[in-house]
């Protein structure tokens, strides 16, 4: 059953970036895109509504690497949320504050203005919302998806929601591991750590 359920989840998944955003760039070729030439469109349903996305490189849904952009008008929220692999965002415009935790915690949070980087680790829970209009660069490796720590912060809806690819294991690692540093946030010529407390998975 909960096999289905996973696999249901990534036909979904790859059919709604698929729908959104046409055919994507092969990873055999090489690609060269100006800004002028990005094509935005709805982001996905698994984000909150207003964001707008462009895919560069890959497919999410698939195995192998990706590159996406997130467009996020002012005052735009991402409820506390983790990933089944590492996530890696490059702030390009505006100021992407990011905090780390189960629960909204503005202790914790960093503004990062353009040029600013951060990654976290497969399970690492995390929010985040745009100070002005928000341009942010995501890179990884799929299959990828996103699960919010409260099923009701959930923009698909209890019915829609399904397991990500990757989400029991994710689990399990994250019960495993417990590293020494797990996020690393950077803006130009500073580099800071976080060490968060074991209940963050």
């Amino acid at each position: 059953m909960r096999r289905s359920a996973t696999c249901t989840g990534i036909i979904v998944l790859a059919a709604a970036v698929n729908g959104i955003f046409g055919q994507q760039h092969v990873a055999e070729q090489h690609a060269l895109t100006l800004p002028s030439e990005i094509t935005w469109g709805p982001a996905p349903a698994s984000v909150p509504s207003g964001a707008q996305a462009a895919m560069l490189e890959g497919n999410p849904a698939k195995e192998g690497p990706f590159t996406m952009r997130l467009k996020l008008p002012d005052g735009y929220r991402l409820p506390p949320h983790y990933h089944p692999a590492v996530e890696h965002v490059t702030v390009l415009q505006g100021t992407f504050v990011l905090g780390v935790g189960e629960k909204l915690n503005t202790s914790t949070e960093k503004p990062l203005g353009a040029g600013s980087f951060a990654f976290m680790p497969a399970g690492m829970r995390h929010f985040a919302r745009a100070q002005g209009e928000t341009i942010i660069q995501l890179h990884g490796v799929g299959p990828w998806g996103i699960t919010y720590v409260n099923a009701s912060d959930d923009p698909r809806g209890p019915r829609r929601r399904q397991a990500s690819s990757g989400e029991r294991a994710t689990r399990l690692s994250a019960r495993r591991l417990q590293p020494r540093t797990v996020s690393v946030i950077a803006t130009p010529g500073k580099r800071e750590t976080h060490q968060p407390s074991r209940t963050m998975y």
